[in-house]
Protein backbone atom coordinates (compact mmCIF):
# COMPACT_ATOMS: atom_id res chain seq x y z
CA UNK A 1 0.00 0.00 0.00
CA UNK A 2 1.15 3.53 -0.75
CA UNK A 3 1.81 5.45 1.68
CA UNK A 4 -0.72 8.26 1.20
CA UNK A 5 -3.11 5.35 0.54
CA UNK A 6 -2.11 4.23 4.01
CA UNK A 7 -2.42 7.20 5.57
CA UNK A 8 -5.74 7.75 4.26
CA UNK A 9 -6.73 4.83 5.60
CA UNK A 10 -5.08 5.18 9.26
CA UNK A 11 -7.42 8.93 9.16
CA UNK A 12 -10.63 6.98 8.62
CA UNK A 13 -10.35 4.57 11.07
CA UNK A 14 -9.58 6.97 13.47
CA UNK A 15 -12.77 9.10 12.91
CA UNK A 16 -14.86 6.07 12.88
CA UNK A 17 -13.55 5.19 16.25
CA UNK A 18 -12.83 8.59 18.58
CA UNK A 19 -15.32 10.00 20.39
CA UNK A 20 -12.71 12.80 21.03
CA UNK A 21 -13.81 16.77 20.70
CA UNK A 22 -10.74 16.83 18.19
CA UNK A 23 -8.04 15.21 16.95
CA UNK A 24 -4.85 15.73 14.71
CA UNK A 25 -3.29 13.36 12.90
CA UNK A 26 0.69 13.36 11.88
CA UNK A 27 2.32 10.96 9.36
CA UNK A 28 5.65 10.71 7.84
CA UNK A 29 8.09 8.08 5.93
CA UNK A 30 11.44 8.85 5.26
CA UNK A 31 13.95 6.71 2.91
CA UNK A 32 17.18 7.04 3.12
CA UNK A 33 20.10 6.02 1.33
CA UNK A 34 23.34 7.18 2.69
CA UNK A 35 27.17 6.25 1.65
CA UNK A 36 29.42 6.99 3.71
CA UNK A 37 33.02 7.30 3.16
CA UNK A 38 36.48 7.38 5.13
CA UNK A 39 40.16 7.96 5.39
CA UNK A 40 39.86 7.85 0.96
CA UNK A 41 37.67 4.90 0.84
CA UNK A 42 34.05 3.83 1.15
CA UNK A 43 33.08 2.89 4.37
CA UNK A 44 28.97 1.72 4.31
CA UNK A 45 26.41 1.94 1.70
CA UNK A 46 23.16 1.67 3.48
CA UNK A 47 19.51 2.07 3.24
CA UNK A 48 16.24 2.30 5.29
CA UNK A 49 12.69 3.53 5.29
CA UNK A 50 11.18 4.86 8.76
CA UNK A 51 7.65 5.40 8.97
CA UNK A 52 6.35 7.36 12.28
CA UNK A 53 3.85 10.27 13.58
CA UNK A 54 1.52 11.12 16.51
CA UNK A 55 -2.03 11.30 17.24
CA UNK A 56 -3.34 13.98 19.37
CA UNK A 57 -7.02 13.92 21.16
CA UNK A 58 -8.93 17.02 22.90
CA UNK A 59 -11.17 16.10 25.40
CA UNK A 60 -13.21 19.36 26.88
CA UNK A 61 -9.36 21.29 26.66
CA UNK A 62 -7.63 18.22 28.10
CA UNK A 63 -4.96 16.78 25.59
CA UNK A 64 -3.43 13.62 25.04
CA UNK A 65 -1.37 12.13 22.27
CA UNK A 66 0.76 9.36 21.31
CA UNK A 67 3.38 8.59 19.05
CA UNK A 68 4.29 5.18 17.12
CA UNK A 69 6.06 4.00 14.52
CA UNK A 70 3.35 1.00 13.72
CA UNK A 71 0.25 2.81 12.45
CA UNK A 72 -1.27 -0.48 11.45
CA UNK A 73 -5.34 -0.60 11.42
CA UNK A 74 -5.42 -3.15 14.48
CA UNK A 75 -3.32 -1.24 16.43
CA UNK A 76 -5.49 2.27 16.10
CA UNK A 77 -7.65 1.12 18.69
CA UNK A 78 -5.19 0.54 21.34
CA UNK A 79 -3.30 4.41 20.34
CA UNK A 80 -6.59 5.92 20.49
CA UNK A 81 -7.26 4.47 24.05
CA UNK A 82 -3.75 5.55 25.07
CA UNK A 83 -4.12 9.27 23.79
CA UNK A 84 -7.63 8.89 26.00
CA UNK A 85 -5.75 8.14 28.77
CA UNK A 86 -3.07 10.50 28.50
CA UNK A 87 -5.92 13.24 28.16
CA UNK A 88 -8.01 12.43 30.93
CA UNK A 89 -4.64 12.68 33.43
CA UNK A 90 -4.11 16.22 32.28
CA UNK A 91 -5.40 19.09 33.47
CA UNK A 92 -7.69 21.60 30.90
CA UNK A 93 -5.45 23.62 28.75
CA UNK A 94 -6.70 26.98 28.94
CA UNK A 95 -4.10 27.82 25.76
CA UNK A 96 -6.18 25.16 23.45
CA UNK A 97 -7.61 25.80 20.06
CA UNK A 98 -9.31 24.08 17.70
CA UNK A 99 -7.91 22.42 14.79
CA UNK A 100 -7.59 23.60 11.53
CA UNK A 101 -10.54 23.33 9.23
CA UNK A 102 -10.41 22.49 5.72
CA UNK A 103 -8.75 24.76 3.21
CA UNK A 104 -7.22 24.85 -0.29
CA UNK A 105 -3.66 24.41 0.01
CA UNK A 106 -1.21 25.66 -3.47
CA UNK A 107 0.41 22.49 -4.62
CA UNK A 108 4.14 22.95 -4.03
CA UNK A 109 7.08 20.91 -6.17
CA UNK A 110 10.24 19.94 -3.67
CA UNK A 111 9.99 16.24 -5.17
CA UNK A 112 12.20 15.84 -8.42
CA UNK A 113 13.17 13.14 -10.83
CA UNK A 114 17.01 14.04 -10.72
CA UNK A 115 16.65 13.31 -7.04
CA UNK A 116 14.32 10.63 -6.84
CA UNK A 117 16.07 8.42 -9.78
CA UNK A 118 19.41 8.73 -8.39
CA UNK A 119 20.85 5.50 -8.12
CA UNK A 120 23.22 3.49 -5.76
CA UNK A 121 25.97 3.68 -8.51
CA UNK A 122 25.61 7.32 -9.25
CA UNK A 123 25.82 8.28 -5.62
CA UNK A 124 28.99 6.17 -5.44
CA UNK A 125 30.80 7.52 -8.29
CA UNK A 126 30.43 11.10 -6.49
CA UNK A 127 32.27 9.34 -3.54
CA UNK A 128 34.64 7.87 -6.36
CA UNK A 129 35.69 11.48 -7.99
CA UNK A 130 35.85 12.69 -4.24
CA UNK A 131 38.42 10.65 -3.31
CA UNK A 132 40.49 10.74 -6.38
CA UNK A 133 40.38 14.68 -6.04
CA UNK A 134 41.70 13.99 -2.28
CA UNK A 135 44.48 11.60 -3.18
CA UNK A 136 45.97 13.52 -6.03
CA UNK A 137 45.81 16.54 -3.45
CA UNK A 138 48.00 14.39 -0.77
CA UNK A 139 45.18 14.38 1.55
CA UNK A 140 42.30 12.53 3.24
CA UNK A 141 38.58 12.81 2.91
CA UNK A 142 35.71 12.17 4.68
CA UNK A 143 31.87 12.54 4.39
CA UNK A 144 28.48 11.32 3.73
CA UNK A 145 26.73 11.38 0.33
CA UNK A 146 22.37 10.99 0.74
CA UNK A 147 19.57 11.18 -0.67
CA UNK A 148 16.63 11.26 1.41
CA UNK A 149 12.83 11.26 0.01
CA UNK A 150 10.20 12.60 2.55
CA UNK A 151 6.61 12.08 2.58
CA UNK A 152 4.15 13.16 5.39
CA UNK A 153 0.67 13.70 6.08
CA UNK A 154 -1.81 15.54 8.44
CA UNK A 155 -5.19 15.58 9.42
CA UNK A 156 -7.38 17.47 11.59
CA UNK A 157 -10.86 16.17 12.65
CA UNK A 158 -12.36 19.59 11.63
CA UNK A 159 -11.66 18.94 7.81
CA UNK A 160 -7.99 20.15 7.34
CA UNK A 161 -5.54 17.32 5.46
CA UNK A 162 -2.02 18.23 4.06
CA UNK A 163 0.11 15.49 1.50
CA UNK A 164 3.61 16.09 0.35
CA UNK A 165 6.60 14.72 -0.92
CA UNK A 166 10.04 16.22 -0.68
CA UNK A 167 12.92 14.69 -2.20
CA UNK A 168 16.58 16.03 -1.25
CA UNK A 169 20.32 15.06 -1.78
CA UNK A 170 22.94 15.94 0.48
CA UNK A 171 26.79 15.80 0.24
CA UNK A 172 29.30 17.10 2.82
CA UNK A 173 32.65 15.78 3.33
CA UNK A 174 35.69 16.72 5.49
CA UNK A 175 39.16 17.14 3.67
CA UNK A 176 42.20 17.10 5.86
CA UNK A 177 46.00 16.96 5.14
CA UNK A 178 48.69 16.72 7.95
CA UNK A 179 47.01 19.03 10.81
CA UNK A 180 44.91 20.95 8.32
CA UNK A 181 41.00 19.93 8.26
CA UNK A 182 38.12 21.71 7.29
CA UNK A 183 34.85 21.03 5.34
CA UNK A 184 31.91 21.68 3.40
CA UNK A 185 28.67 20.98 2.99
CA UNK A 186 25.48 20.73 0.84
CA UNK A 187 21.52 19.92 0.15
CA UNK A 188 19.83 20.34 -3.03
CA UNK A 189 16.29 19.54 -4.14
CA UNK A 190 17.86 18.87 -7.75
CA UNK A 191 20.58 17.39 -9.30
CA UNK A 192 21.38 20.58 -11.07
CA UNK A 193 22.48 22.45 -8.19
CA UNK A 194 25.02 20.50 -7.58
CA UNK A 195 28.62 20.76 -9.14
CA UNK A 196 30.53 18.53 -7.29
CA UNK A 197 33.46 19.79 -9.36
CA UNK A 198 33.13 23.46 -7.79
CA UNK A 199 32.29 21.85 -4.40
CA UNK A 200 35.77 20.17 -4.65
CA UNK A 201 37.51 23.18 -5.59
CA UNK A 202 36.19 24.95 -3.03
CA UNK A 203 37.55 22.40 -0.05
CA UNK A 204 40.79 22.27 -1.87
CA UNK A 205 40.93 25.65 -1.55
CA UNK A 206 39.46 26.26 1.93
CA UNK A 207 42.61 22.68 2.71
CA UNK A 208 44.92 24.96 1.04
CA UNK A 209 44.51 27.92 2.81
CA UNK A 210 44.86 26.54 5.66
CA UNK A 211 48.67 26.86 7.08
CA UNK A 212 49.73 26.26 10.77
CA UNK A 213 47.50 27.55 13.03
CA UNK A 214 49.29 31.06 14.09
CA UNK A 215 48.58 31.63 18.20
CA UNK A 216 46.10 34.82 18.26
CA UNK A 217 44.54 36.24 21.26
CA UNK A 218 40.40 36.23 21.25
CA UNK A 219 39.88 40.46 20.55
CA UNK A 220 36.87 42.14 18.92
CA UNK A 221 38.31 42.46 15.49
CA UNK A 222 36.65 42.68 11.61
CA UNK A 223 34.90 39.15 10.27
CA UNK A 224 34.00 37.41 7.19
CA UNK A 225 31.30 35.10 8.00
CA UNK A 226 31.46 32.55 4.77
CA UNK A 227 27.56 30.98 4.29
CA UNK A 228 27.62 27.70 6.33
CA UNK A 229 28.67 30.71 9.55
CA UNK A 230 25.68 32.67 8.85
CA UNK A 231 23.55 30.31 8.79
CA UNK A 232 24.70 28.96 12.00
CA UNK A 233 24.60 32.32 13.53
CA UNK A 234 21.49 33.59 12.60
CA UNK A 235 19.20 30.50 12.71
CA UNK A 236 19.41 31.47 17.07
CA UNK A 237 17.99 34.68 15.85
CA UNK A 238 14.43 34.20 14.91
CA UNK A 239 13.97 31.74 17.02
CA UNK A 240 14.33 35.02 19.27
CA UNK A 241 12.29 36.54 17.56
CA UNK A 242 8.99 34.51 19.24
CA UNK A 243 6.08 37.57 19.78
CA UNK A 244 4.90 35.75 22.74
CA UNK A 245 8.12 35.99 24.82
CA UNK A 246 8.71 39.45 23.38
CA UNK A 247 5.01 40.91 24.64
CA UNK A 248 5.56 39.23 27.88
CA UNK A 249 9.12 40.94 28.24
CA UNK A 250 11.64 37.83 28.00
CA UNK A 251 13.77 39.02 24.85
CA UNK A 252 14.82 42.08 23.40
CA UNK A 253 12.31 42.18 21.13
CA UNK A 254 9.88 43.82 23.65
CA UNK A 255 8.13 46.94 21.78
CA UNK A 256 10.13 46.24 18.83
CA UNK A 257 7.35 45.17 16.18
CA UNK A 258 7.20 47.65 13.64
CA UNK A 259 10.78 49.56 14.05
CA UNK A 260 13.67 49.42 12.74
CA UNK A 261 15.83 47.21 15.63
CA UNK A 262 18.24 45.26 12.93
CA UNK A 263 20.73 47.00 10.58
CA UNK A 264 19.77 48.75 7.25
CA UNK A 265 21.35 46.19 5.40
CA UNK A 266 20.02 42.83 7.26
CA UNK A 267 17.03 41.88 5.03
CA UNK A 268 15.34 38.66 6.51
CA UNK A 269 12.05 36.57 4.49
CA UNK A 270 10.52 33.31 3.56
CA UNK A 271 9.48 32.68 0.06
CA UNK A 272 7.85 30.95 -2.65
CA UNK A 273 9.46 32.44 -5.52
CA UNK A 274 12.67 30.88 -6.07
CA UNK A 275 12.73 27.27 -7.66
CA UNK A 276 14.65 25.14 -5.73
CA UNK A 277 14.06 26.32 -2.66
CA UNK A 278 12.05 24.29 -0.22
CA UNK A 279 8.12 25.27 -0.42
CA UNK A 280 5.63 23.42 2.06
CA UNK A 281 1.98 22.98 1.48
CA UNK A 282 1.46 23.70 4.86
CA UNK A 283 3.56 25.52 8.09
CA UNK A 284 3.65 26.22 11.67
CA UNK A 285 0.03 25.04 13.35
CA UNK A 286 -1.60 23.88 9.83
CA UNK A 287 -1.47 26.58 7.92
CA UNK A 288 -1.18 27.21 4.40
CA UNK A 289 2.10 28.71 3.04
CA UNK A 290 2.61 32.42 2.43
CA UNK A 291 5.67 34.09 1.67
CA UNK A 292 6.11 36.69 4.70
CA UNK A 293 8.75 39.09 5.06
CA UNK A 294 10.16 39.35 8.68
CA UNK A 295 12.85 42.00 8.69
CA UNK A 296 13.28 44.93 5.75
CA UNK A 297 15.95 46.99 5.86
CA UNK A 298 16.11 46.38 9.78
CA UNK A 299 12.35 47.11 10.53
CA UNK A 300 10.54 44.14 11.64
CA UNK A 301 7.61 44.03 9.79
CA UNK A 302 6.36 40.30 11.80
CA UNK A 303 7.14 38.51 14.16
CA UNK A 304 6.04 34.49 14.52
CA UNK A 305 3.96 34.00 16.91
CA UNK A 306 0.94 30.93 18.35
CA UNK A 307 -2.18 30.67 16.79
CA UNK A 308 -3.29 30.85 20.10
CA UNK A 309 -1.12 34.36 21.22
CA UNK A 310 -2.44 35.40 17.75
CA UNK A 311 -6.08 34.92 18.58
CA UNK A 312 -5.61 36.27 22.54
CA UNK A 313 -4.26 39.51 21.46
CA UNK A 314 -5.79 40.35 18.17
CA UNK A 315 -2.94 39.45 15.94
CA UNK A 316 -2.37 37.86 12.65
CA UNK A 317 -0.70 34.33 12.95
CA UNK A 318 2.54 34.16 11.43
CA UNK A 319 4.90 31.12 11.43
CA UNK A 320 8.10 30.44 11.96
CA UNK A 321 10.09 30.44 8.71
CA UNK A 322 9.64 27.00 6.51
CA UNK A 323 12.34 28.83 3.99
CA UNK A 324 15.33 31.42 4.87
CA UNK A 325 16.71 33.93 3.03
CA UNK A 326 18.67 36.76 3.96
CA UNK A 327 19.28 39.03 0.92
CA UNK A 328 22.75 40.13 -0.31
CA UNK A 329 24.59 42.10 -2.50
CA UNK A 330 27.58 42.10 -4.67
CA UNK A 331 30.94 42.80 -3.23
CA UNK A 332 33.63 39.94 -3.90
CA UNK A 333 35.09 38.32 -0.80
CA UNK A 334 38.60 40.20 -2.19
CA UNK A 335 36.59 43.68 -1.75
CA UNK A 336 36.12 42.73 1.48
CA UNK A 337 39.13 41.71 3.08
CA UNK A 338 40.42 45.38 1.18
CA UNK A 339 37.58 47.57 3.31
CA UNK A 340 39.36 46.78 6.26
CA UNK A 341 42.59 46.99 7.86
CA UNK A 342 42.27 43.01 9.25
CA UNK A 343 40.27 40.66 9.81
CA UNK A 344 38.89 36.95 10.03
CA UNK A 345 37.55 34.75 7.96
CA UNK A 346 34.96 32.38 9.21
CA UNK A 347 33.99 29.08 7.59
CA UNK A 348 31.66 28.25 10.56
CA UNK A 349 30.73 27.81 13.76
CA UNK A 350 29.76 25.08 15.99
CA UNK A 351 28.18 24.48 19.94
CA UNK A 352 26.42 27.53 19.87
CA UNK A 353 24.35 28.30 23.08
CA UNK A 354 22.11 30.98 24.82
CA UNK A 355 23.79 33.28 27.35
CA UNK A 356 21.17 35.70 27.96
CA UNK A 357 17.51 35.74 26.82
CA UNK A 358 16.68 38.95 27.70
CA UNK A 359 19.57 40.70 25.50
CA UNK A 360 19.57 38.03 23.25
CA UNK A 361 23.27 36.89 23.74
CA UNK A 362 24.76 33.88 22.42
CA UNK A 363 28.16 32.14 23.12
CA UNK A 364 29.88 29.83 20.26
CA UNK A 365 33.17 28.27 18.52
CA UNK A 366 34.31 28.32 15.30
CA UNK A 367 35.33 25.62 13.58
CA UNK A 368 36.79 24.52 10.15
CA UNK A 369 39.43 26.48 10.21
CA UNK A 370 40.65 30.27 10.62
CA UNK A 371 41.90 32.56 8.31
CA UNK A 372 43.52 35.86 9.55
CA UNK A 373 44.00 38.69 6.50
CA UNK A 374 45.81 41.99 6.54
CA UNK A 375 46.22 44.58 3.87
CA UNK A 376 43.51 42.88 1.62
CA UNK A 377 45.31 39.27 1.57
CA UNK A 378 45.02 36.48 3.55
CA UNK A 379 47.97 36.14 5.98
CA UNK A 380 48.10 32.47 7.58
CA UNK A 381 45.56 30.15 10.02
CA UNK A 382 44.94 31.19 13.30
CA UNK A 383 43.56 29.07 16.42
CA UNK A 384 39.45 28.74 17.16
CA UNK A 385 37.87 30.99 19.17
CA UNK A 386 35.16 31.39 21.44
CA UNK A 387 32.94 34.63 20.89
CA UNK A 388 29.95 36.22 22.97
CA UNK A 389 27.50 38.33 20.12
CA UNK A 390 24.20 39.38 20.24
CA UNK A 391 22.79 38.81 16.62
CA UNK A 392 20.91 41.67 16.46
CA UNK A 393 23.79 44.09 17.01
CA UNK A 394 25.56 41.97 14.46
CA UNK A 395 23.73 42.85 11.83
CA UNK A 396 23.65 46.62 12.69
CA UNK A 397 27.52 46.19 12.32
CA UNK A 398 27.18 45.00 8.71
CA UNK A 399 29.64 46.40 6.34
CA UNK A 400 29.19 44.51 3.11
CA UNK A 401 27.35 41.29 1.26
CA UNK A 402 28.54 39.12 -0.39
CA UNK A 403 25.84 37.49 -3.15
CA UNK A 404 23.62 35.45 -1.74
CA UNK A 405 23.87 31.70 -2.64
CA UNK A 406 21.87 28.50 -1.64
CA UNK A 407 23.80 26.08 0.63
CA UNK A 408 21.12 24.13 1.96
CA UNK A 409 17.24 23.01 0.14
CA UNK A 410 15.82 25.16 3.28
CA UNK A 411 18.22 28.28 2.95
CA UNK A 412 19.89 31.15 0.60
CA UNK A 413 22.09 33.48 2.50
CA UNK A 414 25.45 35.44 1.78
CA UNK A 415 28.96 36.06 3.01
CA UNK A 416 28.74 38.95 5.05
CA UNK A 417 31.72 41.46 6.54
CA UNK A 418 30.82 42.65 9.95
CA UNK A 419 32.84 44.77 12.12
CA UNK A 420 34.03 44.58 15.45
CA UNK A 421 32.92 40.49 16.20
CA UNK A 422 33.29 40.39 20.03
CA UNK A 423 35.92 36.97 20.53
CA UNK A 424 36.45 36.51 24.05
CA UNK A 425 38.77 33.76 24.10
CA UNK A 426 40.74 30.75 22.38
CA UNK A 427 39.62 27.59 21.45
CA UNK A 428 41.09 24.16 21.83
CA UNK A 429 38.88 22.26 19.71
Amino acid sequence: MMFKEFALAVEKEIRRLTDADDFTLHMSEYETIETRFAQNRITQHMGKIMLKGNISLEYANRNGSVSTNDFSLERIPMLLAQAKEMAMLTQPDLENIPSQPYCELKPRTNSYESVVKLTNEEMTDIVGVCIKRAEKAKAMISGMTEKTIYRSYMASKNGFTSSEEYASFGHSMTMKRENAETKLAISVLKMEQFNLEAELDRIEQQLNDLTEPVSMEAKPIAVILRPQAVANLFEWLYWMMDRRQADEGFTPYTDQAGKKFFGEKFNLYSTDKIEGLYVPESVGEMEPFKPITYVENGVIKNMPTSRFWAKDKGLEYVPYPANFVISGGDTTEEEMMRMVPEGLIINNFWYLRNIDSKRGEITGMTRDGVLYFKDGKIQHSVNNFRFNEIPHEVTRRILALGKAEQRSVEAILPTMLIDDFVFVDKSTF
